[in-house]
């Protein structure tokens, strides 16, 4: 009983040991998937490496410190450089550094335009959210009489005619900033708000004309002539400051 005794006291202690170097390798890792087997090799101190994130953008270098447990990939498709390429190493302990070129990356097709290059502001804060105000600054020549018998006639309208057009009501001349204004509704969330803008020359003459039994004088069109057209992209929330 004795023996018994003394044998279990010191074989429990041995097991318990061997049973947690098991558990801990059976665990693996989680990032490279790689162990989960029983451990068969000397036990050792697990060393504390340092990651170096080596990358060369331009002719600077970065590094950083990586701490243990965290590896990094170079899986970065989004990557690019705008003439010469990114080179990045990306290492991990017991792992090579491998260099990987990243070419650039042609932009989508089309253009945002020059609107969001331009001088804006936010709109009113009574104003609808999504409504915009375009603010087109013109030569005197595009005032709204530049010569007796003339007018100016300005519009702002989608040429597809996919957008509405602006009203008459929603546009007009700010003689104190020299620039026509046009305030639209709120415009549709997910399209692109292209408009085109068109001043015209509008020719006209008075004539005489009889209502309700008398002679009244109206300015009746004769011609018009376009003076020139340019597009806009309007930014829902925004007023856009814009030079003709």
């Amino acid at each position: 009983m004795l023996i018994f005794d003394l044998l279990f006291r010191r074989c429990v202690p041995i097991a318990a040991a061997l049973l947690c170097v098991v558990s801990v390798a059976d665990a693996g890792c989680k990032n490279c998937q790689k162990g989960g087997h029983a451990f068969s090799g000397p036990i050792r101190p697990i060393p504390e490496p340092m990651t170096n994130h080596h990358s060369v953008y331009g002719g600077s270098t970065i590094h950083q410190s990586v701490p243990q447990g965290i590896v990094t990939h170079s899986d970065h498709p989004h990557v690019a450089t705008p003439s010469h390429g990114h080179v990045e190493s990306h290492g991990h302990f017991g792992s090579s550094n491998r260099a990987m070129v990243r070419q650039p990356i042609a932009p989508p097709p089309g253009t945002l335009g020059r609107s969001y290059f331009q001088k804006t502001e936010a709109i009113p804060a009574d104003e609808h959210p999504r409504m915009a105000i375009l603010e087109v600054k013109v030569p005197s020549q595009y005032v709204p009489d530049p010569a007796p018998g003339v007018s100016t006639r300005v519009t702002l309208e989608d040429p597809r005619g996919r957008l509405p057009a602006l009203e008459e009501k929603d546009i007009y001349y700010d003689e104190m900033r020299d620039a026509w204004v046009f305030e639209t509704d709120p415009l549709w969330p997910g399209v692109p708000q292209i408009y085109r803008m068109r001043i015209e020359k509008v020719f006209y003459k008075e004539e005489q004309v009889r209502r309700y039994g008398r002679l009244v004088a109206q300015e009746v069109e004769t011609g018009s002539e376009v003076v020139g057209e340019k597009f806009y992209r309007l930014i829902p929330g925004r007023r856009l400051y814009v030079t003709w």
